[in-house]
């Protein structure tokens, strides 16, 4: 599973180990920390070594490939010495680093309800070039296959290393939540991601890119019908959105009790948005109302909008740094190809259509961008005393 763009940081950390930036979402969330695993670790550090020795990305190996170490994570995780075989794995690449590795996969919706599952509590990670392997697992699970139950009649033998049973009853108390809501972004956080790019699997396979999604994952028991209402709102008018959910969801990979809301556009910045969902308990059948908050990153250069459909004539300060974001039609959509100002401008790209650029004219000039479809937009780069931006 790759995410191919990282926009913004979702949790503004200083702390670059991953431990420590995993554990403060899980806290953020409402979840238990995760403690290191010394066998899990030792499994994700196979794995990287792995993909960046043979440039493969993929949660599967393959013995005809140097650095073999087991085919699949659950039974590398058995190879490094771990007992049970109950093992969830993310994976990106392309970051410079795990703060930006797990924010990329924080925005892709599968990946996000790996790093909130309810149920881990143990975790082993590693990093090889710009190859990432998160490995996850459940210490009561551990020692369950250590001490092995045989009382059930009815029990897996595909769980441990050795084929201890263990019966499937326990094995559903220790995968069994009954928490509160799971809502990310969490109330109240600040300087979330405004875009969604593409996940593998693709959540959204007729769209190239939507707003950040907000999710919620319920109790265990809870039914997909019980969820009445989950919009977002800014300032008091609904966000058209596309909600995905175990029916709805076109990989088969969302459960009953998880659901994600995707904006059809990318959020603003520098704004705030409202969640509200209504839903129904599963225990008590009690109708709850559960209400959050959240503000999108803050830009404090100018944001320049450009629709190459409808563009009209942008004129930029000479010596200044402005984020362009490039609008288009999400299932046929223009990104940014390439920039030309004659080595009088920088640029960062940040995604497919959305790019700072420090233009270093300092009189006048232009900017050309090159868009995908041969089409290109010119800026027109002027003094301060004479600019005007419309």
């Amino acid at each position: 599973m790759r995410i191919f763009w990282l926009v913004f940081l979702t949790v503004s950390l200083f702390a670059q180990d991953a431990l420590e930036i995993l554990n403060s979402i899980r806290i953020h969330a409402g979840l238990a920390k995760l403690q290191k695993d010394s066998h899990l670790m030792q499994a994700a550090k196979a794995h990287v070594r792995f993909e960046a020795s043979n440039a493969i990305f993929s949660h599967f190996e393959s013995p005809s490939y140097k650095n073999f170490y087991a085919k699949t994570p659950k039974e590398r995780a058995f190879k490094a010495g771990a007992l049970s075989g109950y093992i969830l794995e993310n994976i990106s690449h392309g970051q410079e680093n795990f703060a930006q590795s797990i924010t990329s996969l924080m925005g892709a919706i599968y990946h996000r309800f790996v790093f909130l599952s309810p149920y881990i509590d143990r975790v082993g990670y590693a990093k090889e070039g710009a190859y990432y392997c998160y490995d996850f697992g459940i210490h009561k699970l551990e020692k369950l296959c250590r001490s092995g139950d045989t009382t059930e009649p009815s029990f897996m033998v595909d769980l441990c290393a050795d084929g201890t049973k263990v019966g499937y009853s326990i094995f559903n108390r220790v995968t069994h939540y009954a928490g509160k809501p799971i809502v990310w972004p969490y109330d109240g956080m600040r300087e979330v991601p405004v875009i969604f790019y593409e996940e593998i699997p693709d959540p959204l396979p007729d769209r190239k890119f939507s707003g950040y999604p907000v999710s919620v994952q319920f109790a265990d028991g809870f039914k997909r019908t019980d969820l009445m209402i989950f919009r977002l709102y800014h300032d008091g008018k609904e966000i058209p959105t596309i909600l995905l959910d175990a029916k709805s969801d076109p990989n088969s990979l969302l459960k009953e009790s998880q659901f994600a809301l995707f904006p059809l556009r990318p959020l603003d910045f520098n704004t705030r948005y409202d969640v509200v969902i209504r839903y129904k308990d599963s225990k008590t059948k009690d109708i709850v109302t559960l209400r959050t908050h959240f503000f999108t990153k803050k830009i404090a250069m100018p944001i320049v909008t450009l629709d190459a459909r409808r563009y009209k004539p942008i004129t930029l300060f000479a010596s200044r740094r402005y984020l362009l974001y490039l609008r288009s039609n999400p299932k046929k959509p223009l990104f940014f190809r390439y920039i030309a100002c004659r080595g009088k401008c920088t640029y960062k790209m940040l995604g497919p259509n959305m790019m700072i650029v420090q233009n270093r004219v300092k009189n006048e000039g232009k900017i050309t961008l090159y868009l995908s479809g041969e089409e290109k937009l010119t800026l027109k780069v002027v003094p301060p005393q004479k600019g005007r931006r419309d």
